[in-house]
């Protein structure tokens, strides 16, 4: 084999600078820079311009801008010359907001309403979220950002179930051997696999940041539940008592939450029926009964149906049920509240009459016909009289 000639590989041309100059050059451009006071980071140097020239603040090199926003004093890699100018924003918008709300405090005017709106107005709820990824603004803005839908937590609780059923068989197989029986590796074996995917699943749950109330309280109940499974104390912990009372309060505020909007979209709450004539009530008890049946009706018709699916509504079903529901609601008002009246006259008697008839004799409740029979015959012996 023929010699290796190193002195090829590092021959330098003719016009390639040589060491000592190359080093000199070198020496002149770090002089030019120095280090950003604020980055913690070796790749965020900053890069003043010579000194010896003017400074051109719109002219940064690139991936560098002029930093600070005001009164530059050098050039910062952009993504922290962007950080710093969130931070001083943040600082601007917080200054000015605790200012403003010392205002409304001193007259009384500190409504959490309004302090949420001063805060949007001035930003801050995104700034937070720029600045801080992992802060409540930040979820609170990525979560309004998500299409409607499932909450993904359901899933992730469906995924555990569902792992932890596939690891709960396979052990039971080895769990009533002894170590050193015929097929004990074997069984070990094949729970293995099945048991790291629970192990991850459980874990995925407690990463999991739920998007609603809803998803919160599944959460809630489904880790009471888990830890119950796996529980081998007799006695609950602080831990496992503390967490049945998160989970009790959250089905609480669910309820209401619930109960809260169904009355804020109700039809009833939307009508004044204590102004309302009995006539107008009879009117509206009619027409709330024919189209309410209307909408039951169309509720099970091929179009109000999901596909695919066997008695599930699509969104338009889903609308004609609630319709349906909402004026059954209005029906049932409009009687309740003819029969809190005292009519006074003839006219208004037999319209009264006439809308408690039907639903007392429905109910089939003794008491409630003996009564209705009282008031009927009683209107029956003031006709005489009114004629």
């Amino acid at each position: 084999m023929a010699p290796l000639k190193l002195s090829n590989p590092f021959r330098r041309s003719a016009d390639r600078p040589s060491l000592k100059e190359r080093a000199a050059a070198t020496a002149g451009r770090v002089g030019e820079f120095k280090p950003a006071t604020s980055a913690p980071d070796p790749s965020c140097a900053t890069a003043p311009p010579s000194s010896a020239e003017p400074t051109d603040w719109h002219a940064p090199p690139p991936g560098f801008m002029a930093s600070p926003a005001i009164d530059p004093v050098n050039f910062a890699w952009i993504p922290q010359g962007l950080r710093i100018e969130l931070d001083r924003l943040r600082d601007i918008a917080e200054t000015e907001f605790r200012r403003r709300i010392s205002s409304l405090c001193e007259t009384g005017n500190d409504t959490p309403e309004r302090a949420a709106a001063l805060r949007a107005s001035l930003f801050l709820p995104a700034l937070t979220a720029a600045v801080d990824p992992g802060s409540v603004e930040a979820a609170t803005l990525a979560a309004l950002g998500r299409t409607t839908g499932p909450d993904p937590v359901l899933a992730l609780i469906e995924e555990h179930r569902a792992a932890y059923a596939e690891w709960d068989r396979l052990s039971d197989v080895w769990s009533e051997m002894a170590s050193d029986a015929p097929g004990y590796a074997e069984a070990m074996a094949a729970s293995a696999g099945p048991g790291n995917r629970e192990v991850a699943a459980y874990d995925a749950l407690f990463a999991a940041r739920p998007t609603t109330l809803s998803g919160v309280t599944a959460l809630a109940e489904y880790l009471r539940e888990a830890t119950d499974r796996t529980r081998v104390d007799l006695v609950p912990s602080a831990a496992d008592r503390g967490l049945a009372t998160v989970t009790d309060t959250l089905r609480v505020i669910l309820a209401t939450h619930k109960e809260r909007a169904r009355r804020e979209t109700s039809l009833v709450a939307m009508l004044d029926l204590a102004s309302a004539s009995l006539d107008d009530l009879q009117s509206l008890h009619d027409l709330a009964d024919r189209v309410g049946n209307s909408a039951y009706a169309l509720a099970w018709t091929g179009r109000c149906q999901a596909r695919g699916s066997r008695g599930e509504f699509n969104v338009a079903g889903e609308l004609m049920q609630w319709l349906g529901d909402a004026l059954t609601d209005v029906e049932t008002a409009a009687n309740d509240e003819a029969r809190r009246r005292r009519p006074t006259t003839r006219a208004d008697r037999e319209t009264r009459l006439e809308m408690l008839a039907l639903p007392v004799i429905r109910n089939g409740d003794p008491d409630e016909t003996a009564a209705f029979a009282r008031e009927l015959l009683a209107h029956v012996e003031a006709e005489p009289e009114s004629r």
